[in-house]
């Protein structure tokens, strides 16, 4: 009982802009704010405090190390605009938990996959735009060697986003699945 497949399909899409909307322009800051913070009040008194979270912008280029959450009555939380770096690729919507590591095989040498296998099935790719490397943050020490992040799509329209983890002296190069792109 239940589904097995569930299909959508959008006979008109348009790319997603990596810029923030004015889209409360005819309410004042103020009342934004104390709206705001009645919410956040009533949702901490019915959730706990510690159930309500904010996310708040991190000094780092990896997707998965720019935001930290933060509780919403932290009073330290600071105020952010987002701003698109210049050589921002499309903007993942859904970054996945932990990268998902995936078999591949790329046309050249240095360039995008062919093809990948991800949670068990072949994907032929079409389209990849990239790279776009990003550097070990070397003060971290488990981390070593950069990234180089493409955006992918497969023959079926899909859009992922994934990095090909440079090759140390003891390791070799590996790909990974980061996000499911717009």
């Amino acid at each position: 009982m239940g589904y097995d497949a569930v299909s959508l399909v959008a006979r008109d899409a348009e790319d997603v802009m990596a810029e923030q909307a004015d889209w409360l322009s005819g309410a004042s800051a103020g009342n934004l704010k104390g709206d705001f913070a009645r919410l956040v009040d009533r949702l901490c008194s019915r959730l706990g405090a510690d159930a309500v979270r904010v996310p708040t912008p991190e000094d780092s280029y990896l997707p998965e190390r720019r935001w930290r959450f933060v509780s919403a009555l932290d009073s330290a939380a600071p105020e952010h605009r987002f701003e698109a770096p210049h050589e921002a690729m499309r903007a993942p919507l859904l970054l996945l938990e932990q990268a998902e590591p995936v078999e591949a095989a790329a046309a050249a040498a240095g360039g995008p996959p062919a093809w990948i296998r991800w949670r068990r099935k072949r994907l032929s790719l079409r389209r990849a735009q990239g790279p776009r490397r990003v550097l070990a943050e070397w003060w971290r020490s488990e981390e070593r060697g950069g990234r180089e992040y493409w955006l992918v799509e497969d023959e079926q329209g899909r859009s992922l986003c994934l990095y090909r983890k440079q090759p140390t002296a003891d390791e070799a190069s590996r790909w990974y699945v980061q996000a499911l792109a717009a």
